[in-house]
């Protein structure tokens, strides 16, 4: 898994489209002739600016519409080589944290400070987790603010102001911690600040209602950090108390593989296979043009050419490789070169598949 948003804002601009010499069609953007490893996708004597304005499906387009494609284009080959070359399964775990059904009777009272958990990440760096969503058990009626702190971070990383409104609900949170944002290893407290809150958990005391899952890759602890006030900074780590109450929350969490880090960590590493990819889309894009003018559609040969470069072909007495056979074979080469750092980035449990001739 990788974060799309992430990989898309890292590897933009590693290859660009050149500017064309006929000043009729000198309308590319500073911003996609952008090219850091100096490829372009224009490379190819198939993908030409005039062919790609003359067949995307749009007559009236304009420079700036026109360019909004040309970065799509790049967008998309972007995530389409991160999808191939990182194609095998990425979740570890998922759990309730208290997969038990509990007895909504007694309460827990609330003491003055911080309450909630630790979670210890484990020290593989590409584990990620996310606290997808949260129930809350409480008596009574009021707010809470829901708090994720990081050990590095002086301010809570995430907040969710929350309003009670009966003994049992779920909150959707999205909290997803990985390895770009330069905090993500030390201890995490999820949890919130009783001051002023109303509400009153209610007690895990049923049955097997207080044993808690085992989620792989995290270390998790109820705790309790008493302190005065309402300040939302980070109490002093050497504070916390741990404890038995649950404190009405009960997270869900997954855990998986994250790979953005190691995209955004070699980007270089990417390009030609993006550079192949963006050629195809735009390519293909020919191919299923919507226009028929025949001054701007491109001719029935010129299309046979185009799906020879892009699939190639084999006779008896010549053959073609095609770009999308190039493409799978870089594919497989970068995650080669993955598969070489896999002793300082990855778990002996590697997920990705390198298929070897």
């Amino acid at each position: 898994m990788f974060d799309v948003a992430k990989v898309k804002a890292g590897l933009k601009g590693q290859v660009g489209w050149q500017q064309p010499n006929d000043p009729a069609y000198a309308i590319v953007d500073a911003a996609n002739q952008q090219a850091s490893s100096a490829l372009f996708f224009t490379d190819n004597q198939f993908v030409k600016i005039p062919f790609i304005r003359a067949n995307q499906d749009y007559a009236n387009i304009s420079d700036l519409q026109f360019n909004q494609v040309l970065s799509r284009i790049e967008d998309q080959a972007i995530v389409q080589v991160c999808n191939k070359v990182f194609d095998r399964p990425d979740y570890i775990d998922r759990q309730v944290l208290f997969p038990y059904a509990n007895n909504k009777v007694n309460t827990d009272p609330l003491p003055a400070g911080f309450v909630g958990y630790k979670i210890i990440p484990d020290l593989q760096k590409n584990l990620a987790f996310e606290i997808t969503r949260c129930a809350l058990e409480f008596q009574g009626t009021g707010d809470i603010t829901l708090l994720l702190y990081n050990s590095a971070i002086q301010q809570p990383i995430r907040t969710q102001s929350i309003t009670i409104t009966g003994p049992f609900q779920i909150v959707d949170l999205g909290w997803k911690m990985d390895n770009t944002e330069g905090f993500y290893k030390g201890e995490y407290y999820f949890g919130y600040n009783t001051q002023g809150v109303v509400p009153i958990p209610f007690e895990r005391e049923y049955e097997f209602s207080e044993i808690k899952a085992k989620v792989t890759g995290l270390y998790i602890e109820n705790v309790n950090v008493p302190f005065a006030g309402g300040s939302t900074d980070l109490f002093d780590l050497e504070d916390y108390e741990e404890s038995e109450e649950t404190w009405g929350l009960n997270p869900d969490i997954s855990v998986f593989e994250d790979y953005t880090d190691q995209v955004l960590s070699n980007k270089r590493l990417f390009s030609t296979a993006i550079q192949m990819q963006g050629q195809i889309i735009a390519m293909s894009m020919y191919v299923a043009s919507l226009r028929s003018n025949e001054k701007e559609a491109l001719s029935a040969d010129m299309i046979k050419k185009i799906l020879l470069e892009m699939d190639g072909a084999k006779t008896d007495s010549w053959s073609k490789k095609g770009l999308r056979s190039a493409l799978n074979s870089e594919v497989t080469r970068v995650k080669e070169e993955l598969y070489k750092l896999k002793d300082g980035l990855f778990s002996d449990n590697d997920i990705i598949s390198v298929t070897r001739s």
